[in-house]
């Protein structure tokens, strides 16, 4: 997948939780106390509401955030595979310009958009 199609994947979308997810919305904790893909996703999303794009995410979270190696091939990643929405109960929305926030399963907004027949709907990956 190119960064341009990344980017148009989840416009007007919610990434719904996975049936292995929690069905209330953690916040995701590192059980080591280092920075980790999940913690830093889930901090940079909060603290960014609807501001960046599928591969923008990825590319301010591994390279700039967490300083990782410029050879990832980021346009490969998924925010269906994230532990947000497959273990910690967060659904991921993408508005009409495909720019992203978290909504927590439990809440109106989340309901609201699952509801909504013009609201592309994508589920989460499973995990166990």
């Amino acid at each position: 997948m190119t960064k341009e199609k990344q980017n148009k994947d989840l416009v007007n979308t919610l990434i719904t939780v996975a049936e292995s997810s929690s069905k209330k919305s953690e916040i995701p904790v590192s059980k080591t106390g280092k920075k980790t893909v999940t913690t830093t996703l889930f901090k940079f999303l909060k603290e960014n509401p609807y501001q960046f794009k599928q591969y923008d995410v990825f590319f301010e979270v591994h390279i700039k955030k967490l300083e990782n190696s410029k050879a990832l091939k980021l346009e490969t990643y998924k925010l269906q595979r994230s532990n947000l929405c497959a273990l910690l109960g967060w659904g991921i929305h993408g508005n009409e310009e495909g720019k992203l926030a978290l909504v927590a399963a439990e809440s109106p907004e989340y309901k609201g958009l699952l509801n909504n027949s013009k609201i592309n709907k994508k589920k989460a990956y499973n995990k166990k």
